[in-house]
């Protein structure tokens, strides 16, 4: 066995010497790149052979390689930066691999995209989460629920140790896991888990919630199975339990959180190009957006696909906001002028991203009031190409991004955060706890003072904040 290692470890040296040596021409460039292929495929098999401690040295040397090739930097965060879009472009591979009906090609893609992530970001990041769980959402389409349910498990053991109990996170990842034992009739496993969910999401969103209704319609379905009429009689009273801490400990964490730590800077200039801060406050909510119908849809999508995922892309700020500020809602509808967050879909945007969001500013009554607006195409100019659409996931990467803008938050230089400068080379963003921790520095301060200590220059008397923490007092 140490010598079936040492040989493994010169061979892949070996073929890393040898591509370095070739990096200066395209072929050598190409050649590197299929040299990689077949490393992070070996990685894989050996993982699967539980050699474990080799298979990492493997899948080190593929990705130096598959990065090498890329021309990237291969230094600190430039390293970071490059592996996460190798993980997403093999994500992106599996997901084309499984559109054809590909099933072994498209989880070897999906298990190097994890297995990147792994080696790069720690067993226990949030992206590995989200990774995991996706692809236990793969196989649990597939019907592999035995599959699916240890990686739904492990997404919600990282959550909770990065996260706390109370993240919307954690309580996605307590759905899914109940999901998968649901399909299976494993009600008693099923219940606690949703028990939890729904007693969070409500403390967040009030009980008239669409998707506290969802929860209590599954809960009372485990409950019918077990015969639990008593725990079915109290749920349909409106009663669930209460896991989540109290309002208050949110408020204190709220005040606890260190700007510098965050990516806050000012979002906002004065007629005189002084910076500023302003923001929403819970006279806002719910933060009205009005969204309508793209007139030309997402690939492969029709209109109402796009306008759901940009939904859902906005619904992701709401539930991680909503573990700091239980106040943060958002509503939507498909027309109205006087909404305070405008998305208008173009059909074409100069550039090659495909949109643009940025805050507006008005005052009402004497009130300084904040919303934002969006500009979005699902056929952009640029390097998308004139006859270029863009695809539903890559819509969803867009609003994602965008409506952080909105909010007030500006990029943020290779972090993990849906506001990373290199969200359009990525096929998935996800809204982190870095994101909500930055929206919540926001909030703390007061709002349309400048950082010279004071106000907007056309802030009446009236709309001046006396005092911080980014709500109305």
């Amino acid at each position: 066995m140490i010598q079936s290692n040492r040989m493994l470890a010169l061979v892949v040296l070996a073929a890393f010497a040898l591509s370095c040596v070739s990096m200066e021409t395209e072929d050598g460039r190409l050649k590197s790149a299929k040299e990689a292929e077949q490393l992070f495929r070996q990685s894989i098999a050996l993982k699967g052979q539980g050699r474990l401690d080799d298979a990492e040295i493997v899948l080190k040397n593929a990705l130096e390689l598959k990065i090498r090739s890329s021309g990237s930097d291969l230094g600190g965060r430039g390293r970071r930066t490059a592996a996460q879009g190798v993980a997403s472009d093999y994500w992106a591979l599996g997901g084309n691999a499984a559109a054809d009906g590909n099933y072994d090609e498209a989880v070897l893609n999906y298990e190097i995209a994890l297995a990147i992530q792994e080696h790069v970001f720690g067993k226990y990041d949030e992206l590995v989460a989200s990774t995991l769980s996706d692809l236990a959402s793969f196989y649990q389409d597939q019907g592999e629920y035995e599959k699916a349910e240890p990686l739904f498990e492990r997404a919600l053991e990282i959550r909770e140790r990065k996260l706390g109990a109370d993240h919307p996170h954690v309580r996605r990842s307590l759905s899914e896991l109940a999901s998968v034992y649901e399909l299976q009739e494993k009600h008693s496993e099923a219940e606690p888990l949703l028990e939890r969910a729904l007693a969070n999401k409500q403390k967040a969103v009030g009980a008239d919630h669409p998707l506290v209704a969802m929860l209590r319609e599954r809960l009372a379905g485990v409950y019918a199975a077990q015969g639990k009429t008593q725990a079915l009689a109290a749920l349909k009273q409106g009663l669930a339990p209460t896991v989540e801490p109290p309002s208050e400990h949110r408020e204190v964490l709220l005040k606890e959180i260190d700007p510098d730590a965050t990516y806050l800077q000012p979002n906002f200039k004065d007629e005189d190009g002084t910076p500023a801060y302003v923001h929403v406050t819970r006279a806002d909510m719910p933060l009205r957006v009005a969204i309508g119908y793209p007139r030309v849809p997402a690939r492969y999508g029709s209109r109402e696909d796009t306008r759901r995922v940009a939904i859902e892309a906005m619904r992701m700020w709401e539930e991680a906001i909503q573990w700091l500020v239980p106040w943060f809602e958002l509503e939507f509808v498909e027309d109205d002028p006087q909404a305070a967050v405008q998305v208008v879909w173009k059909s074409r945007i100069a550039g090659p991203w495909g949109g643009r969001g940025g805050l507006r500013t008005q005052v009402i009554n004497g009130k300084l009031r904040v919303g934002g607006e969006m500009q979005v195409s699902t056929t952009p100019m640029g390097s998308y190409g004139v006859d270029a659409r863009l695809e539903l996931d890559e819509i969803r990467v867009l609003i994602a991004h965008e409506f952080g803008h909105v909010l007030g938050l500006g990029h943020c230089l290779d972090c993990d955060s849906a506001m990373n400068y290199s969200w359009h080379t990525q096929d998935r963003v996800i809204v982190t706890e870095l994101d909500a921790l930055t929206f919540g520095a926001l909030l703390q301060k007061p709002n349309g003072i400048r950082v010279d200590g004071r106000p907007l220059s056309f802030l009446p008397e009236a709309a001046i904040p006396r005092v911080g923490g980014g709500q109305d007092r």
